[in-house]
């Protein structure tokens, strides 16, 4: 590098505005009862240079009657809250050209992004006046801390838009999300094809909760998408998914977006995620009371999965629309309503103890089954056929602990005998074991494979 002297390196001296020095255009006794300080944060912003801090203490909130618009990249600090009084948007970052944050390589380039700490709060809560708290377009290599974001239509909106005839993106941003609340729609990442992407963003939580009588349009984080790698690669760091919000995750044509250890403690809650046809390889890992939410999945996307370790559930991967259980010999399979769980390992196995002559056999718990014979059976039930059951084996052990053994009958009319397979009889301190496969779809009929009688 030349010298830094040099007349051709022109490197500027970053300046701390305080916006109490604009404290003369502050509006006083806004119809709404706090000064209007949207001139004052205006004007402070046109002054500013790129790489310059603009402060707002947190000593005071900041009532704005319309947008604050930030186009060039300066750093706001000082914890302040903006107080919007109006619809629309409440803080815009929107570039005047070309994009915050892409002189990578350059001189100076750190003051062509994006450092803010603020946070926003609207007035007056209304979930149909198409309010948004902040809104962010073009933006690469942000760091971005909002401590509060409350009561808007839509909470952060990520986004990116052409500028002139090039294609932009918003991507390796970073999001330090403390709460926000009361939203109807609570973080939307945007993107479209031939416009702008959204990408390989980090999101750090945070709380998203409360919404008590949000309408039923509603959703917690949106991956809004219409074309195959425009959204894709971001990441969602312990957030908490809370409150009365009936949809926590949706996405459409979503790539490979994940979120790591969240909670998920939405009791009104409608669907865990919602992908569409488009939307492939997101993820949902090892979450807190993600195991409850399980039987919530609405997945039309493919290779989407989830990971969830749960007392009701044991280990259990979700993977395009398939369960599979991780389990410890001889343990049950725990049922999720409604869907298949295949063990993966060792077989999970019931042992049931028999003395009323009826034997029901959960195939949502285990396919494989220890029955201790106390009186002579009368009815053999197989229930909870899972789906997609086709090739499935199945294995009964009947044990009979008696010195004149017990008669076993009412095998059901699906279970099928070939000529040398005989249904168990009376056997003193005898074991029968039968292995069974299933050949028909979508009903259940199981052929008896082998037979061992002692």
């Amino acid at each position: 590098m030349g010298d830094i002297n040099s007349p051709d390196i022109d490197i500027l001296e970053s300046e701390e505005i305080n916006i109490n020095s604009y404290r003369s255009l502050v509006v006083a006794n806004l119809s709404t009862g706090i000064d209007d300080w949207t001139s004052a944060i205006t004007k402070a912003i046109a002054d500013a240079n790129p790489g310059d801090t603009l402060v707002l203490p947190n000593s005071r909130q900041y009532g704005t009657s319309s947008s604050i618009v930030v186009n060039k990249a300066i750093n706001i600090t000082g914890g302040g809250v903006i107080v919007s009084h109006h619809d629309g948007i409440a803080l815009l970052f929107k570039p005047t050209l070309s994009s915050f944050g892409n002189g990578s390589g350059i001189v100076g380039a750190d003051r062509n992004r994006l450092d803010v700490d603020i946070s926003v709060v609207k007035k007056t809560k209304d979930w149909n006046d198409n309010s948004v708290g902040i809104q962010i377009v073009n933006s690469y290599y942000g760091v971005f801390n909002f401590p509060k974001i409350l009561d808007f239509t839509t909470g952060l909106i990520l986004t990116a838009e052409k500028v002139l005839t090039n294609t932009e993106g918003s991507a390796y941003n970073t999001f330090n999300i403390g709460t926000m609340k009361n939203h109807r729609y609570g973080i939307l990442l945007r993107s479209r094809i031939g416009v702008g992407w959204v990408t390989e963003n980090s999101f750090y939580g945070g709380s998203l909760g409360n919404g008590y009588q949000v309408p039923a349009d509603n959703y917690q984080v949106f991956l809004d998408g219409d074309s195959t790698g425009w959204n894709n690669n971001n990441k969602f760091y312990n957030f908490s998914f809370e409150g009365f919000y009936t949809n926590c995750i949706k996405g459409t044509c979503a790539y490979h977006n994940y979120f790591y250890t969240c909670r998920y403690e939405m009791p009104n809650m409608v669907n865990l995620v919602d992908w569409d046809i488009t939307s492939q390889a997101n993820g949902l890992h090892d979450g807190l009371i993600l195991d409850q939410s399980l039987t919530k999945i609405k997945d039309n996307g493919r290779y989407n999965r989830i990971t969830s370790v749960g007392y009701s559930t044991g280990y259990v991967e979700y993977f395009d629309r398939e369960f599979f259980s991780f389990i410890p010999r001889e343990s049950e399979i725990k049922p999720i309503k409604g869907s298949k769980v295949t063990p993966v390992g060792n077989k999970a196995q019931k042992i049931l103890n028999v003395s009323d002559g009826i034997v029901t056999l959960d195939l949502s718990v285990a396919t494989d089954f220890y029955i201790v014979v106390f009186s002579d059976i009368t009815s053999i039930t197989f229930i909870n056929q899972p789906t997609n059951f086709r090739g499935m084996e199945c294995m009964l052990h009947f044990s009979q602990n008696s010195a004149s053994g017990f008669t076993i009958s009412g095998f059901p009319s699906n279970v099928k005998f070939g000529t040398k397979s005989t249904p168990p009889t009376k056997r003193a301190w005898g074991v029968d074991i039968y292995s069974l496969k299933n050949y028909t779809s979508p009903n259940l009929t199981f052929a008896v494979l082998s037979q061992y009688s002692s």
